[in-house]
């Protein structure tokens, strides 16, 4: 019995979810921040309304305040829950792997299936290091956004002793990048992103990339707040941490000597069909 796993259609299911999460934090995010945006009620003419259709201003700012924080929790929520499926398939293709050269237990394979799909994303994370060695390069900053997440949905964000570990803060950590000129007397400049008005560089010099390490930090009783920019990096980093345990699952199956399809060369992403 033949059995092939496609780790770029494994890969896909995470890939599609941050499209999603992205597009729908987009749309709220841009809205809450529209000055221009004050339709708050979900029918103008109906006899079921819950505010008056005239509130003040400062009423309508709390109301989409308050909008843009739930968008967040619901976007972080998602996004977190994309991962865990993503990882959910991950787990079971390696399960199929593990069984190269073996006939298939699929009695073992549903039974430890199934108990690693009902885990939280830190001992799915935990799971596949163990059995299998596949691990994301960040695991601790994926936690630290799953908190975050955790603390938008359940406490509407306002940071509470539980979510500190401990100490006295929320702290929420992902890779970034930074846009900068280099100067050909050695010194930089800063490029600020995203730029609404152009930005007048003088040269001689190059446009660079760093990547960098963001740090956002909560005291207890603060609210957990994202810019448009830091939510886009966090969606980004799903994709690169996919990347990443893909990549380790690839490596997984190699080392169990499963052969690759010749027809569809092997790329960082895991591009090609494994063969059990």
């Amino acid at each position: 019995m033949n059995v092939f796993v496609d780790f770029q259609a494994v890969k896909e299911v995470c890939i599609q979810g941050v499209r999603r999460t992205s597009v729908f934090m987009g749309l709220g995010v841009n809205a809450a921040l529209d000055p221009d945006f004050k339709k708050y009620q979900l029918l103008d003419v109906t006899p079921i309304q819950f505010l008056p259709s005239d509130v003040n201003e400062d009423t309508l700012r709390r109301f989409k305040s308050e909008f843009c924080t739930w968008v967040v929790a619901s976007g972080l929520r998602e996004l977190i829950e994309t991962f865990a499926v993503f990882l959910d398939h991950v787990h079971y293709s390696c399960m199929l792997l593990s069984f190269h050269g073996k006939r298939i237990d699929v009695a073992e394979l549903f039974s430890k299936n199934k108990k690693f799909c009902r885990d939280g994303v830190k001992d799915k994370i935990t799971a596949l290091k163990d059995a299998f060695g596949i691990a994301p390069a960040h695991p601790d900053m994926l936690l630290s956004i799953n908190q975050a997440r955790h603390c938008l949905v359940h406490r509407r964000g306002l940071v509470a002793r539980q979510d500190c570990a401990g100490g006295d803060m929320l702290s929420v950590k992902w890779p970034g990048f930074d846009l900068y000129m280099a100067h050909t007397n050695g010194q930089e400049t800063p490029i600020p992103l995203p730029m609404k008005q152009g930005m007048v560089l003088q040269g001689p010099g190059s446009i660079n990339v760093r990547s960098t390490v963001r740090s956002r930090d909560f005291a207890i009783g603060t609210l957990v707040t994202f810019s448009p920019a830091e939510l886009s990096e966090i969606c980004h980093f799903a994709i690169v941490a996919a990347d990443e345990v893909i990549s380790s699952a690839v490596n997984y199956a190699q080392q169990m000597g499963i052969p690759f399809k010749d027809s569809m060369p092997l790329d960082g992403n895991g591009r090609k069909l494994a063969e059990n």
